[in-house]
């Protein structure tokens, strides 16, 4: 009996946490994507359409395997979002354009964590891991026609695409401790990911970005 009880973690030490967080972000440049909206509008029509910064929420799950190591499993959801108009005139029409972009990846990771468990009401962890971009695409365009000032027809078109690259994270943070099981998490991350939708659209979007976040989280 002395032995069993022994091998069963203290209440205190928690092995199991679990948080939510959301996130806001600022992405490097965003690929070719961006360069293409420079190139067929920005210069051209003097619109400023452009993904440079995204919203991420998301949960994770922490099991500590050692006194200083932790697993972490994680998923948010990066998405980002432009959109603006110009007019031109294209005889006998005047023409309006609304152009709206919107990209979005659900983001699956598993990573290894320095945390060691501080008796101390805040602590500091650093780690890195290895996770997937869900990465989906869709641009769409509508240019109206108007007619001596009246409205006649209007055209829709989209480009939309699908794709899945690999991708890894470098993060550190702070923790503070609200209570027994209560923490407030602080945290700033790099994501680096190989260019998605090369392929499938003919210009590559790329994830590479710099995160911070704020969550709760709940040790078990």
């Amino acid at each position: 009996m002395v032995v069993v009880f022994c091998l069963i973690p203290k209440a205190a030490e928690a092995r199991l946490n679990i948080s939510g967080f959301f996130g806001y972000g600022y992405f490097v440049g965003f690929g070719e994507i961006n360069d293409s909206f420079d190139e067929y509008y920005n210069s051209v029509y003097g619109t400023s359409l452009g993904f440079e910064t995204g919203t991420a929420p998301g949960a994770e799950i922490e099991y500590r395997i050692s006194p200083e190591l932790v697993i972490r499993g994680e998923t948010f959801s990066l998405q980002c979002n432009t959109a603006d108009s110009y007019t031109e005139l294209s005889p006998p029409y005047t023409v309006e354009a609304y152009i709206k972009g919107e990209v979005r990846a659900t983001s699956v990771f598993l990573s290894g964590v320095y945390k060691p468990a501080f008796d101390e009401s805040i602590s500091f962890y650093m780690g890195a891991g290895i996770g997937i971009f869900y990465t989906e695409l869709e641009i769409s365009t509508r240019w109206t026609y108007y007619l001596d000032g009246a409205w006649d027809y209007e055209k829709i078109d989209t480009l939309h695409g699908r794709d899945n690259p690999w991708g890894f994270q470098v993060l550190g943070g702070a923790e503070y401790r609200m209570g027994k099981n209560f923490v407030l998490q602080g945290e700033a991350r790099i994501l680096v990911s190989p260019s998605a939708l090369k392929e499938e659209i003919g210009k590559a979007v790329s994830w590479d970005s710099f995160f911070l976040s704020l969550g709760v989280g709940y040790k078990f």
